[in-house]
């Protein structure tokens, strides 16, 4: 179960792409291949879990991202400063 808030994540180094958050970034890359659209970034480890780059049919580059590991904890300047591990993450 994917549990949290609505987070906003603003950039100035990369193109926009919308983040979507999954249970499972290697089967959310299966869904998209399976119907019509294509890797970009191959799914890999991150901090916090897993990330991949998918494009839909249309052309749409999308961010899936799974936080099987924690989250990113951020200072009063909003930061990311530690990785918060969940508790039954491996």
């Amino acid at each position: 179960m994917v549990r949290g808030g609505p987070e906003l994540v603003l950039t100035v180094d990369h193109a926009y792409e919308p983040d979507w958050l999954v249970e499972s970034v290697d089967g959310a890359v299966a869904a998209f291949r399976r119907y019509g659209g294509d890797v970009v970034v191959e799914p890999h480890e991150i901090p916090v879990g897993r990330l991949a780059v998918v494009r839909d049919p249309f052309g749409n580059a999308l961010v899936v991202l799974e936080l099987s590991k924690g989250v990113y904890v951020t200072d009063d300047a909003s930061r990311a400063v530690v990785v918060e591990h969940r508790d039954d993450a491996s």
